[in-house]
């Protein structure tokens, strides 16, 4: 039993002992790994210079080209007509006066 109440009390110790806070060494792990991603991004660009001055980043696209489509004219004219006739039917409704009369009247 002693053994046991022994070995929990360790355990609640080290639990201690990990949560307080210590400032140097949470700034020592910061200023580390700030440190190691730095270096990190550093040798990514590093790579990325060397593949784009070898033009084998950019060298393996191909541009495809659409081919042209020749509208007609015949269609082309007729939605047009189409929608002057919307906009004359729109002004026509916006300038006329309406068969019925207000009921809040």
């Amino acid at each position: 039993m002693k053994k046991i109440l022994q070995y929990i009390k360790n355990i609640f110790s080290k639990i201690k002992i990990f949560f307080k806070i210590d400032s140097h060494k949470h700034w020592n792990f910061i200023v580390q790994a700030s440190f190691f991603i730095v270096c990190i991004l550093i040798c990514f660009s590093l790579f990325l210079l060397y593949q784009i001055k070898n033009d084998q980043i950019t060298g393996n696209f191909e541009i495809k080209k659409d081919p042209v489509v020749i509208i007609k004219e015949d269609v082309l004219n007729e939605i047009i007509s189409d929608f002057e006739e919307k906009e004359n039917k729109s002004e026509e409704t916006k300038n006329s006066v309406f068969p019925y009369s207000d009921p809040g009247r």
